[in-house]
């Protein structure tokens, strides 16, 4: 599932929002709950959603019932990615987040950057990440796939 930040995201056929980020635990790289609110930035106004509610319709998130929350879904360390979170490539910035793709589970299989509004989107993928340093994402990675 690609969460791509400023997706749509609707409820029971209305429009609540967009995109903000994703919670991340920092731990098992699991993608724990979405980040959403009406103009698609994160402040006081955002609204989080556990991830096991949330299906990818033709590019717009839905969300349903959540699950009842269980201590083991909450995050030991969690780390929230959103459109503020510089790419560093081999020490040198190589872009934003604009998104994140998610396996089965919830692990995550990429990071999603993009160097500027016009430029296309590139992933990274999990494994040459590194979530070690606030608001950055590195990676040693010298190619990357186009997306």
């Amino acid at each position: 599932m690609e969460l791509l930040f400023g997706s749509h995201v609707r409820s029971g056929g209305r429009r609540l929002g967009y995109l903000a980020g994703v919670e991340v635990d920092g731990v098992s790289r699991r993608v724990t709950k979405i980040v959403f609110s009406q103009d698609g930035k994160l402040g006081s106004q955002a609204h989080t959603q556990s991830l096991e509610a949330v299906r990818v319709e033709r590019g717009t998130l839905v969300l349903g019932d959540a699950p009842a929350p269980s201590s083991a879904s909450a995050a030991a360390e969690p780390i929230l990615l959103s459109r503020s979170v510089r790419v560093v490539r081999q020490g040198k910035h190589a872009g934003r987040v604009a998104g994140v793709v998610v396996g089965e589970l919830g692990a995550i299989e990429a990071a999603v950057g993009r160097q500027h509004w016009w430029s296309g989107r590139y992933r990274v993928p999990a494994a040459a990440l590194d979530l070690s340093h606030p608001g950055e994402i590195r990676t040693g990675a010298v190619t990357s796939r186009a997306v």
